[in-house]
């Protein structure tokens, strides 16, 4: 995995400097506050329940407030972008979003593999106790149980996803929406990187203090979220074993699965209660396994639900910017036609005149308008009438007609009567 780097901004007061600016309103100020109050909870969380299902519920619902408050601020400012030459708002919010999108399916999958490996520790430990009359019950199913736990963590489960890899662009741009909108970007960033580190691999951060100093507004923010980081990796990641699974739930598993082989091993001859007890604890914490992985599960198809939500309301809402607007009955679609002209129609083949007593498709004119009466009266000139036949002209008419029910009853009655009228033909 790349590292990534998180670049930092000058010192300043966030409330005292950003209410100067033209394009960060009062707003903006409380929401950035409020974010910082996130990240200092997500730390203590983090020291309070260690590396557990239900850190990173929380971090996930973190996730899901920073989204929607990176897609107020684009919705809000309406800045132009400069980001290693993406101009586009629109792009830059699909690609980070689309990073969010491909955490969830990777978070659904790693889901899935943990919950089947906790039927497997339910299966295991079925079977010890059902066989704790035997004097050497096998210990084929914990060996089991162990290979299994070591296929749920490391870097193996992220060879075929592209997250992180590359690092994070700077901003050019001078404009102070858009250093608010990037500050954000960076917090959803790491936010999921540690999610990450917990679930599936650790991910190393580099932190580069000394790179690219925008905008100092933002430097409390920014402290907020280096300052878990630098927690994270001070009490986790430089300590023991990053190749085995860390969350908190599935250690508690290993431990028990460690307890019971060393009691196969040694023999439960001797002490057959304890043996039962072991297993009954490893039962007990498989099942808060199970409850964690489903609070977690939940809470990654909000995120997920969200996302997708804001991704189409922003295509959306381009193609009207782009369109011009929606039009409403004031301004009718029929009456801007200029642009369309009407298609000629193809002239019919010389060779093969349409005769001229052939029976039409029964097609019935549109539901919503029915043919106006004048329109009618020009169709049936007295010229058609003796050129084609009465006969044939009410059996084709006929067929037309009856095509659309009782709606054109009243339309077909006034046609006789036109036809009676002019030639004097009753009707058959």
């Amino acid at each position: 995995m790349g590292k990534f780097s998180l670049t930092c901004c000058s010192p300043s007061l966030l409330r005292e400097t950003l209410s100067c600016s033209n394009n960060v309103d009062d707003e903006a100020i409380v929401s950035f506050a409020s974010l910082i109050t996130d990240l200092e909870k997500l730390q203590k969380s983090l020291a309070e329940n260690s590396k557990s299902l239900q850190w990173c519920k929380e971090a996930m619902v973190l996730l899901k407030k920073l989204h929607s408050e990176f897609l107020l601020l684009f919705e809000k400012f309406k800045v132009s972008i400069s980001w290693d030459g993406v101009n586009d708002l629109l792009d830059e919010y699909m690609k980070e979003t689309l990073n969010i999108l491909d955490l969830c399916n990777l978070l659904k999958s790693t889901i899935f593999k943990i919950d089947r490996y906790g039927l497997m520790v339910d299966f295991a430990a079925k079977f010890l106790r059902d066989s704790v009359s035997l004097s050497s019950p096998s210990k084929a199913e914990i060996e089991r149980l162990e290979k299994e736990s070591k296929k749920l963590y490391g870097v193996e489960n992220l060879k075929d996803v592209n997250l992180f890899k590359a690092g994070m662009s700077k901003t050019k741009c001078k404009d102070s929406a858009v250093h608010v909108i990037y500050a954000v970007k960076i917090a959803m960033t790491i936010i999921s990187m540690l999610i990450c580190s917990v679930i599936i691999c650790p991910i190393p951060i580099k932190i580069d203090k000394g790179g690219y100093c925008g905008f100092p507004q933002m430097k409390p923010f920014l402290n907020s979220v280096q300052n878990i980081i630098d927690y994270f990796e001070k009490k986790f990641q430089n300590a023991g074993d990053n190749t085995r699974l860390a969350l908190k739930e599935n250690a508690m598993i290993e431990k028990a699965i460690v307890e019971i082989k060393a009691q196969l091993i040694k023999g439960i001859t001797a002490d057959k209660e304890n043996f039962v007890t072991t297993i009954e604890l490893l039962k007990q914490r498989s099942v808060v396994l199970k409850e964690g992985l489903q609070v977690l599960e939940s809470e990654v198809n909000q995120v997920f639900e969200e996302v997708v939500k804001g991704r189409n309301q922003r295509k959306f809402d381009n193609v009207i910017t782009t369109a011009g607007g929606i039009p409403t009955p004031t301004s009718p679609l029929s009456t801007n036609t200029t642009s369309l002209p009407p298609a000629a129609s193809p002239p019919p083949p010389a060779s093969l005149p349409p005769p001229s007593n052939s029976t039409p498709l029964a097609t019935s004119p549109p539901l919503a308008v029915s043919p106006p009466l004048p329109v009618l009266s020009a169709m049936f000139s007295d010229e058609m009438l003796v050129s084609g036949g009465i006969k044939s002209f009410f059996s084709e008419i006929s067929t037309w007609f009856s095509s659309g029910g009782e709606r054109f009853c009243g339309v077909w009655r006034w046609v006789c009567g036109e036809m009676k009228g002019r030639t004097g033909v009753e009707e058959k």
